[in-house]
């Protein structure tokens, strides 16, 4: 199980760069003696993660499965783990689950988005299910010095494209 709490790391032009995922969806410890396990999203074990990952990595960046599907705004749950998060040294955390795209919010000088929406799926009864974004990130060390939004549209069930002209405006909304 402890492996599914450690941090992936990367380096990335000199800057050693940590991914770490965690769900909150599933909300059961389950593991498999033989395998890695899954890194539920207990605020304990996910600060304890995070602070391992700052102390090997420039830049540390849990990614989070969580939040109510089909909701544009952020429950408290996830607004609390993100700051939890923050405080526990991450540079950015990322979201993903409620398959429409969510705010996003500076904490304590760093970066979260809630949801990037969908970006390959299946759920094409709404405008929302079909849209998602993809995040550009530039890091100057641990600083974050722009974040770039690219809007995507899903067309014929799972065919992203880069959104342009009123759906570019629609997504970003």
């Amino acid at each position: 199980m402890q492996q599914a709490y450690s941090a992936r790391i990367f380096n990335v032009k000199g800057t050693r760069v940590a991914l770490l995922g965690f769900d909150a969806v599933v909300m059961w410890g389950w593991t498999d003696p033989s395998g890695p396990g899954l890194a539920t999203a207990w605020e304990g074990p996910v600060r304890d993660a995070i602070v391992r990952a700052r102390s090997q990595a420039d830049v540390v960046i849990p990614f989070f499965h969580w939040g109510v599907e089909y909701t544009s705004v952020p429950n408290q749950f996830q607004r609390h783990m993100a700051h939890v998060s923050v405080d526990a040294g991450a540079d950015l955390v990322l979201g993903a689950h409620p398959h429409w795209v969510q705010q996003v919010e500076e904490y304590n000088g760093k970066l979260i988005a809630y949801s990037l929406g969908n970006f390959i799926f299946d759920q094409g009864w709404s405008r929302e299910t079909m849209q998602g974004v993809m995040g550009t990130f530039t890091f100057q060390g641990s600083t974050l010095l722009d974040t770039h939004w690219t809007p995507i549209v899903i067309e014929d069930w799972n065919q992203p494209r880069i959104a342009t002209g009123a759906d570019y405006y629609a997504v970003l909304q």
